[in-house]
């Protein structure tokens, strides 16, 4: 088995490395990291201009194509100067990957040519403060069915970005499935801000520019057109999500390492 990348792959690698060289090094990096609770919005507009958010999406809504492995080659190289700044781009990004796949037609329209240009943000608000590991056991989020929507009352926590962003990626408890916690559950699109919405930031060691919260939601309307594939089916629709995600990690985590050996032997050389 073949893993090494085409020579497109490689231009591009190299290419996202030249920007990273020259729009955030490292040194602008960890300045941008001590900020903790101020989003780097600057650096959100640069990817922007430079077409990152638009890396994964269709082209006829705006996007730029490419597959999970361009996503992933673009991380790694993020990664390398910004660490878990990375996050800034991850996950507005597997968020769209999702809306683009399981949103009604006119959401898609509405939502993905803003995404791909850097215009909206999406923040996954799944974790609750009883249970992240065993979510469908733990969930106590519920969403009521009324006229023309959804009522959604709750808590989450540990929502990434939540408080910069347009929208919130949620599942909440639609029914109750004793034998099977993974059924009954929905997802939604969670206009931000909202009546009932509130954001709060969480201070942390790391990652602190990029700002982790807790969600509050009480009684929350959300309209039938942001449920994002079927009532009920919103786990299923999610690990396509959270599977990005997970492959995302191990992309960000290794550019990390290349940084660690560049200063490394930087540093054995001096």
């Amino acid at each position: 088995m073949d893993f090494s990348l085409t020579p497109e792959q490689e231009l591009f690698a190299k290419t996202v490395r030249s920007w990273v060289d020259k729009e955030c090094p490292k040194n602008v990096a960890r300045d941008i990291e001590m900020q903790e609770f101020e989003y780097p919005f600057e650096l959100w507009d640069k990817m922007s201009a430079a077409g990152f958010h638009a890396i994964g999406l269709p082209e006829d809504l705006g996007g730029a194509g490419g597959d999970v492995l361009t996503q992933m080659i673009l991380t790694r190289e993020l990664a390398r100067s910004l660490a878990g700044l990375t996050w800034i781009f991850g996950i507005s990004s597997f968020c769209a990957k999702s809306i683009n796949a399981f949103a009604r037609q006119d959401v898609r329209e509405e939502l993905i040519p803003s995404l791909a240009a850097g215009d909206v943000r999406v923040a996954i608000s799944v974790t609750e403060p009883s249970g992240g590991t065993d979510l469908m056991g733990a969930m106590r989020t519920r969403a009521v069915e009324v006229p023309g929507g959804w009522r959604i009352s709750g808590q989450k926590i540990w929502s990434t970005a939540a408080h910069v962003s347009d929208y919130l990626f949620l599942m909440a408890r639609t029914s109750d499935s004793p034998d099977k916690p993974a059924h009954g559950v929905t997802l939604f699109l969670v206009p931000n801000p909202s009546e009932g919405l509130e954001t709060r930031q969480i201070p942390k060691l790391g990652m602190r520019a990029v700002g982790s919260c807790e969600v509050f939601l009480d009684d929350v309307f959300v309209p039938d057109r942001y449920v994002v594939g079927e009532p009920g089916m919103g786990f299923y629709r999610m690990l396509s999500t959270l599977n990005n995600e997970r492959i995302m990690v191990a992309a960000l985590c290794t550019g990390i390492l290349d940084a660690v050996l560049e200063d490394a032997v930087e540093h054995l050389n001096e």
